[in-house]
C-alpha cells in the first residue's frame, strides 16, 4: 500500500521487535513471580486488539500508526509463543517433559503451517474478488500472472485506476484476514482467563522427619 519494495518494507521489523522485547522481559516476570497467568492473558489481551487494529489498516493509514499496531500485536506474540512452552514443561512431571514438549512444538508446526496457508487463501480469495470486477483483460492477466502479488515495479506498470484499485483490494483484503484471524485470539485469551499458576497452588507440608529409636546398651 506504500510502494515500498520487499527490502525497505522489511526494514521496519516492528512485530520482531515487539517480540523481542516481550519475549526477554516476560520470562524474567514468570521466573521471579510465577505469574503465568497474568503473562499469557496480557498476550492473549494484546493479540486480540493488535489484529482488530490491524483489520483497520486502508490506504490511508499514515507508517507510524500501522507501525505501532503491529508493535502491539508483536508484543502480545512474544508474550504468548515461546511462555506457553514454559507452561507446558511446568505442568508436566520431569519424566513426561520430553512429550510435552514434542508433542507442543508438534501441534505448533502444524498450527502455522495450516494457519498460514488458510489465512493465505481468504487474502487471495478477497484481493481476486475486489479486483476481478475492477481491471480491465490486460491488468488483470498481469495480476493473476503473478498470483495475484506485485511488486511496487510491477505495481507502476499498471494503468492508474488499476493501480488504484490494486491498492483498495490489499487493503480490503488485509483487514479481512485480521477480521477472520480476530476470533482466534479471543479463544485464546479465553483459554489463558481458565489457567492457574502452578507456582500459587498449596503444596502439601511435608511429613516431619521421624528419628530413629534409640538403641539401648546391653547392660556390661
Amino acid at each position: 500500500m506504500r510502494n515500498l519494495s520487499a527490502t525497505s518494507s522489511g526494514l521496519l521489523l516492528p512485530v520482531l521487535g515487539g517480540m523481542l522485547v516481550a519475549s526477554m522481559y516476560s520470562g524474567r516476570l514468570m521466573s521471579s513471580s510465577g505469574r503465568h497467568k497474568a503473562v499469557l492473558t496480557a498476550g492473549g489481551a494484546l493479540l486480540s486488539i493488535g489484529s482488530f487494529l490491524l483489520s483497520l489498516l486502508d490506504v490511508d493509514t499514515d507508517s507510524v500508526i500501522s507501525s505501532l499496531y503491529m508493535v502491539i500485536f508483536g508484543l502480545g506474540l512474544g508474550l504468548v509463543f515461546q511462555n506457553v512452552m514454559v507452561v507446558t514443561q511446568n505442568s508436566v512431571e520431569l519424566k513426561d517433559m520430553g512429550v510435552a514438549s514434542g508433542t507442543l512444538t508438534f501441534f505448533r508446526s502444524v498450527g502455522g503451517s495450516f494457519g498460514g496457508s488458510l489465512f493465505a487463501a481468504v487474502f487471495t480469495s478477497r484481493l481476486h474478488t475486489s479486483l476481478d470486477p475492477e481491471l480491465s483483460a490486460a491488468d488483470l492477466a498481469a495480476v493473476h500472472s503473478n498470483g495475484g502479488r506485485l511488486g511496487s515495479g510491477a505495481l507502476q506498470g499498471l494503468s492508474d485506476a488499476a493501480r488504484g484499485a490494486y491498492v483498495d483490494a490489499v487493503a480490503s483484503a488485509t483487514q479481512g484476514m485480521f477480521r477472520r484471524a480476530l476470533p482466534f485470539f479471543v479463544i485464546a485469551l479465553l483459554v489463558a482467563l481458565s489457567l492457574r499458576d502452578k507456582n500459587k497452588q498449596e503444596q502439601p507440608a511435608p511429613a516431619p522427619a521421624t528419628s530413629a529409636p534409640k538403641q539401648t546398651e546391653a547392660a556390661s
